[in-house]
């Protein structure tokens, strides 16, 4: 009876140990992510969680213990949020209740994403490559079947300091970098696993090899890429000039100031830039730069026009659109002749910002927040993606939460984008983590697609990203100030726009495989132990038992 105590408390004690190992190794990771200047360690950071994935039969708990570290210091930038809700005792711990909550539907979604590990793990290095492939499915997930689309904290929003090693994303999207970074997390893992023992068989370290292999391959591709592409672009290319408006108006400020003011504000800027730049033929103005409902008849358009005449120059800036009684986030063209037809709107609304999501849940819980969100939150998400044909080429609209799903910017690229137009409102994240995260979305965004990205923030980051992910030119944060800069036109499809999330769809099979034969394994271990067991009744009942 003792040992079966002891043999327990052994167990319980190993469980808790390889938890504690995966937390640390999600807390690296949500530092990587959180802190740009560590961002190398993701390379590094997910070495123990891979380590439990390839020794331990009991692992289950450990995906929680890696996201909710991961995920706790990742989203942190949530508590940013703060000054904007009406009761801050309250509002504290709804945010650290809000990003719990999110971490462990993220960890449910990585769960669902490992469940076929067991049917298929090898205790060879193939195991490397089945970990990367389930950890990416993960990620695929949260855009997919969650509950609140959040694909916010991939791996390869880390690595894009790394120019050549993002440059992958042109041919497998984001998820293939994220791939290639747990594969890379995967090898350091086996090698120290397998460290002090004899040598392998061959067969149990072809997956190493093959996975060394690919990661080389990669970084050799990215440097290639760079090389090729800055010596053939832009030469004798037609470019435009283009004015970025960064009115730095706080998220709170925003909305205390009269419209008036801040129109009038982002015009003085726009002739400043006009009046000391030559040749612009774009002027961005952020997202809802202007919070109204803009009509061709509206006296802020007239003056607009009036300066595109003067000028020679168009507007793309962030406003209300209204159809009927539904009112959108949108982007409006104005140029010489006046408002363009083809109007934006934004299609993917950001949860409790933009919409309220399971409203009817919540009213049970906090009727009184409920009411008073409805009032606020009125948006509709666009019901047609318009491209907007400007002087300089056909811009694909994006705007601000829609930047982090791969799908936005490839759905413009299929309507003729043939650069990016990135307008944003990230005032309400101070200087936190949140403003580079987001920026490093457009820059996956920009690669994916070969695709020139000009990005206006109302604090920042307002920049020019380069169809190869180079910030070309950037404002500083929390300054109030105009940025110019230049815009190619690009028409040359990539691979990853032709395939899109193909390594997505592959870790669906081997994942359909795996669940299939899991199912299988377990029928088939359950009939024999019933035969065991009706024989060893037989038996019994032979012996007169």
């Amino acid at each position: 009876m003792m040992n079966g105590i002891n043999k327990k408390n052994r167990i319980w004690k190993n469980e808790w140990k390889n938890f504690g190992m995966s937390l640390i190794s999600g807390v690296m990771t949500g530092i990587a992510f959180s802190w740009d200047k560590a961002w190398w360690i993701v390379f590094f950071s997910l070495i123990p969680f891979c380590e439990v994935l390839f020794k331990e039969e009991k692992w289950k708990k450990c995906i929680f213990g890696f996201t909710l570290g991961n995920y706790m210091i990742s989203i942190s930038w949530l508590y940013a949020l703060l000054p904007a809700l009406p009761d801050q005792r309250t509002g504290v711990f709804l945010l650290f209740l809000a990003i719990f909550l999110i971490s462990i539907l993220l960890g449910i979604l990585f769960l669902i994403a490992f469940l076929p590990f067991t049917y298929l793990r090898t205790k060879s290095s193939i195991d490397i490559f089945l970990v990367a492939l389930f950890y990416i499915l993960g990620e695929w997930f949260q855009e997919k079947i969650s509950i609140i689309s959040f694909p916010w904290v991939r791996l390869a929003v880390t690595v894009t300091p790394w120019k050549a090693f993002i440059q992958s994303a042109s041919v497998g999207g984001s998820l293939f970098v994220s791939f290639l970074t747990v594969l890379i997390n995967g090898i350091l893992a086996w090698e120290w696993q397998q460290r002090g023992e004899e040598k392998k068989k061959i067969h149990l370290e072809v997956g190493k090899w093959v996975a060394v292999i690919l990661v080389i391959g990669n970084i050799v591709f990215g440097y290639s890429r760079l090389f090729i592409g800055e010596n053939s672009d832009r030469k004798g290319a037609d470019v435009g000039g283009v004015i970025l408006i960064q009115g730095n108006h706080s998220g709170m400020q925003k909305w205390n100031m009269t419209t008036e003011e801040i129109f009038k504000d982002y015009l003085a800027l726009s002739i400043q830039g006009l009046e000391k730049e030559e040749n612009i033929k774009l002027i961005l103005w952020p997202e809802t730069a202007v919070p109204i409902v803009l009509k061709e008849e509206s006296k802020e358009v007239e003056l607009l026009t009036q300066i595109c005449q003067k000028y020679q120059t168009e507007f793309l800036i962030g406003g209300i659109y209204q159809k009927g009684e539904k009112q959108y986030n949108a982007m409006f063209a104005i140029g010489e002749k006046g408002l363009f037809k083809e109007i934006y709107t934004k299609q993917i609304l950001v949860p409790f910002g933009e919409y309220l999501p399971y409203d009817w849940l919540l009213e049970k819980i906090m009727p009184n927040w409920v009411e008073e969100w409805k009032k606020e939150l009125v948006l509709k998400p666009g019901e047609k993606v318009e491209m907007i044909p400007t002087s300089e080429g056909v811009a694909g609209g994006i705007i601000c939460y829609e930047s982090i799903f791969s799908e936005t910017a490839r759905n413009a690229v299929k309507r003729g984008a043939e650069f990016f137009a990135l307008i944003s409102n990230d005032s309400w994240f101070g200087s936190s983590a949140a403003l580079k995260q987001h920026h490093a979305q457009a820059i996956l965004r920009a690669v994916e697609q070969k695709r020139e990205v000009m990005r206006v923030s109302n604090t920042g980051i307002s920049s020019f990203i380069s169809k190869y992910g180079i910030v070309e030119k950037t404002a500083p944060i929390l300054e109030r100030m105009w940025l110019t800069g230049e815009i190619e036109k690009e028409e040359e499809k990539t691979v990853y726009f032709v395939l899109g999330d193909v390594i997505a769809w592959g870790g669906v099979i081997v994942w359909g495989i795996g669940i299939y034969g899991g199912m299988c394994w377990r029928k088939g271990h359950k009939n024999s132990m019933n035969t065991l067991s009706d024989a060893l009744s037989l038996r019994s009942r032979r012996n007169g038992h």
